[in-house]
């Protein structure tokens, strides 16, 4: 069992996190020294919405036992500013953003917020803990009587062992903290993106043409000119995801014309400046003050 804790979410919620044990650390490193490339080669092969995914770091260099080539590796990669693995502890590279403020301040989000006229934002309802580990097994076979038969080296129904392994046995739901569980989760999430978007192209709308789906882990961006495509893309994503045991937060959907703004940030925003503002005073009241 991993032990389990809760952190502040917001100001009224709290979020349950987990640190696993070393022997499930242990396990991870094994796995991940199986099946790294297969999880990457995945990843490479279907990230058609995903903003968020792990590839291959080359930016990494090893340290060797010869102390002139580890002096001059180390001066080598602070003029190129790339890493050392010693310093940064950074197998994968997540790409293209490393988190949402870099995607809504990119150009991509600028372009869309101009190309198209109709967003929307939805999120899966409680995403890691609603996961079941032998949904897993059902990407690669249909049902659960097809994949009891399926081979037990297959990387898919690894991952459910796995995922059983580090978190007490349980099939209900994966542990929330390590990167690890954020890297599993991907594929399971993009394996719906891409069934999403064949569904999609079978009702006619056209990727980059009619709409543009980005993905950050669990929530979801949606781009249009075509009000119909809006509901087409929500409606996919609600009938693929309950497939595989996630549904949607009904409560957290938001649908608006562009520009898309996240106003509620903004206005706390403003307020926090307007309360510093009053604890300082103008030059003009400052300077009556020193009359006085």
């Amino acid at each position: 069992m991993p032990l389990r804790y809760n952190i502040l979410k917001g100001n009224d919620s709290l979020r349950r996190m987990s640190l696993i044990q070393p022997f499930s650390a242990l396990n991870i490193y094994l796995f991940m020294e199986c099946f790294e490339k297969d999880i990457l080669y995945f990843f490479e092969e279907n990230h058609r919405f995903s903003i968020r995914y792990h590839r291959k770091c080359n930016d990494l260099y090893y340290k060797t036992r010869s102390s002139k080539t580890t002096r001059y590796i180390q001066n080598v990669t602070r003029k190129l500013g790339k890493s050392v693995l010693q310093q940064t502890g950074s197998y994968f590279k997540v790409y293209p953003f490393d988190s949402l403020n870099s995607f809504t301040a990119s150009r991509n989000w600028r372009m869309c917020n101009y190309e198209y006229t109709h967003f929307a934002k939805i999120d899966y309802k409680s995403c890691f803990d609603s996961i079941y580990s032998h949904v897993f097994a059902w990407i690669m076979e249909r049902n659960v009587v097809d994949s009891k038969s399926a081979s037990n080296s297959s990387l898919f129904l690894t991952i459910d062992r796995m995922l059983m392994n580090i978190n007490g046995k349980s099939s209900n739901g994966i542990v929330v903290g390590p990167e690890y569980s954020r890297l599993i989760a991907e594929i399971l999430l993009e394996q719906i993106d891409k069934e999403v978007f064949l569904a999609l192209a079978q009702e006619g709308y056209e990727w980059k043409k009619d709409y543009r789906v980005f993905r950050y882990v669990d929530d979801l961006y949606i781009f249009t000119n075509i009000p119909q495509a809006r509901e087409s893309i929500v409606k996919s994503y609600r009938n693929v995801g309950g497939k595989y045991m996630l549904n949607l937060n009904e409560l957290k959907y938001i649908e608006c014309d562009t520009p898309a703004t996240f106003s509620n940030w903004i206005e706390k925003t403003r307020i926090l400046a307007d309360k510093i503002d009053k604890c300082f005073h103008s030059k003009a009241t400052a300077k009556n003050k020193v009359d006085y």
